[in-house]
């Protein structure tokens, strides 16, 4: 749900400032028409670019809700196609922009209008990349006096009084949740990579930060939690967690 809540965040403002263009309004926020001289101003289409420039938005801040929308439900495919979509609409409309605004007047518009959308395709770009980067990542797991501290996106530290058992199952996430799992507030990129909160018919409520085609997997058994399940990309790193995790145990 916390993809969905950030998506929402970014598609909102967009869709509530586009119907705002759309009528005429907040045109100076347009990068190049609040640099014009008031004559070359007075000379622009405002209607037609206010439409213009607001329908842009719209699209743009339905795509990102849909983008969200389809991280949150795991399909993969649809993050995909929705992602080319939002960088092609966004190129796309200052192509065309820049041809509808080509005359001598108005080539500074147009100019600074590519370069703006441009900019804002690479920063969604790079704010895409980054999540599914930091995302797909293991997870950094930390065993102290304080507690087991799991670092990171849906992280959290269990007080090792809490700690009922720690155990090593000899099998992937995949095989353990069962067919009918459920992401109710968690990530799942496009690879093996799960965190966050899930549930499913077998194991009921249970916190993820796994390689779900990865073995072996932790389980941690908590008083008065969701279960928590730790998994690595390489078996041994998994291992050694556990070992580390159980000796710390032992040490309370």
């Amino acid at each position: 749900m916390m993809m969905l809540i950030i998506f929402v965040i970014v598609a909102v403002p967009l869709v509530l400032l586009g119907f705002f263009m759309r009528r005429g309004k907040g045109l100076m926020l347009l990068a190049g028409y609040n640099t014009m001289a008031e004559r070359d101003r007075a000379q622009v289409d405002k209607a037609a670019l206010g439409k213009t420039a607001g329908n842009l938005l719209i699209r743009c801040g339905a795509e990102f809700f849909l983008f969200g929308l389809a991280i949150e439900l795991g399909q993969n495919w649809a993050v995909g196609l929705l992602l080319a979509v939002l960088v092609a609409d966004a190129l796309l409309s200052a192509w065309w922009m820049s041809r509808k605004f080509s005359s001598t007047r108005h080539s500074a518009l147009s100019r600074k209008t590519g370069i703006a959308t441009t900019v804002i395709v690479v920063i969604v770009l790079v704010f895409v990349a980054v999540l599914f980067v930091q995302g797909d990542k293991d997870p950094v797991v930390a065993a102290s006096s304080d507690g087991i501290r799991i670092e990171g996106m849906y992280g959290l530290t269990v007080p090792l009084a809490e700690v009922e058992e720690i155990t090593l199952i000899e099998r992937p996430m995949r095989e353990i949740y069962g067919e009918d799992v459920m992401r109710t507030n968690g990530y799942g990129g496009f690879g093996d990579a799960l965190k966050g909160n899930f549930s499913s018919t077998a194991l009921g409520k249970f916190l993820l930060f796994v390689q779900a085609d990865s073995s072996p997997t932790i389980l941690i058994e908590r008083t008065g939690g969701t279960p928590i399940y730790i998994s690595m990309k390489d078996s041994g790193d998994t291992r050694a967690l556990y070992e580390e995790l159980v000796s710390k145990k032992t040490e309370t």
